[in-house]
């Protein structure tokens, strides 16, 4: 049972017992005496003290009974934990793609000339033009120019790239565009010398043919063309030639690099016989 319960019970009870008192107090019979009066006064005076000290025995009970209960202190339970740790989770890499660009190609405007048969390269078109030079068979010329109805090619003369001369066309086979070569104009025809000629003649004594033959004036600084052209120097064979009289180098090879022979500042001033070895 709480306290309230206890303290209101108490009350009612106290209460009931008061009234029970006057209601047994005897009644005297009406007498409107002073004697009566005083009588009245004084019961009344007993009552009222008799529940002052019944008030005051009920505030004791109440004190005795009330008890000062202390009150729940508040205590904080919970601490707080940082938990969350930050991890980095991924690293940017940076990739490299090559890409192959197209290369341009520059195509060459140079003009190409070769022959399937050795050609001899002159001054001018013709067998009127003394020769300078000659194209084999296997080896190139760059082609500086053409004649009016592209029968002869004006080429740089591949022993010699400084020399420009005339290469008969019929056995040339050109590489590149010849449109744009320039039209060269025959040179006049030299005049024909009054000297006299003479007969260089070369024969082959050795086992093996001669594939090269080349004589030049001496004070030529290149062999010139092979003065066989497309023959063949056989074994036992001799071969003939007509020039001009003059200090000649003249040379018969195997091929090959291979020289069976050379006669270095010859005076040919009249006909001259040479054989090999």
């Amino acid at each position: 049972m709480n306290k309230k319960k206890v303290i209101t019970t108490w009350l009612a009870f106290t209460i009931l017992l008061l009234a029970c008192n006057l209601s047994a107090t005897p009644q005297s019979q009406p007498t409107a005496t002073a004697d009566t009066r005083t009588e009245v006064a004084l019961a009344l005076a007993q009552t009222s003290l008799a529940q002052t000290q019944m008030a005051l025995s009920l505030q004791q009970t109440m004190a005795a009974m009330v008890t000062n209960t202390p009150q729940a202190t508040f205590t904080p339970q919970s601490t707080f934990t940082q938990q969350a740790t930050y991890t980095q989770q991924f690293t940017y890499t940076q990739q490299f793609t090559y890409t192959l660009q197209p290369t341009l190609t520059t195509q060459s405007t140079t003009v190409t000339v070769s022959v399937s048969v050795a050609t001899n390269c002159r001054t001018g078109p013709g067998d009127d033009y003394p020769i300078v030079g000659a194209l084999p068979v296997g080896q190139t010329a760059e082609v500086v120019g053409r004649s009016q109805f592209n029968d002869s090619w004006i080429i740089r003369l591949p022993s010699n790239p400084l020399v420009l001369c005339w290469l008969w066309g019929q056995y040339a086979t050109v590489t590149g565009n010849v449109a744009n070569l320039p039209i060269y104009s025959p040179p006049p025809t030299p005049t024909p010398s009054t000297a006299p000629l003479v007969t260089l003649s070369i024969t082959n004594n050795t086992a093996q043919n001669i594939l090269f033959v080349y004589f030049t004036l001496a004070s030529d600084p290149a062999w010139g063309p092979d003065r066989l052209g497309a023959d063949t120097l056989n074994i036992g064979e001799t071969f003939y030639w007509t020039i001009q009289p003059g200090v000649y180098d003249v040379r018969a090879d195997f091929g090959g690099g291979v020289i069976a022979k050379s006669w270095m500042n010859l005076a040919i001033f009249s006909n001259t016989a040479l054989a090999v070895p």
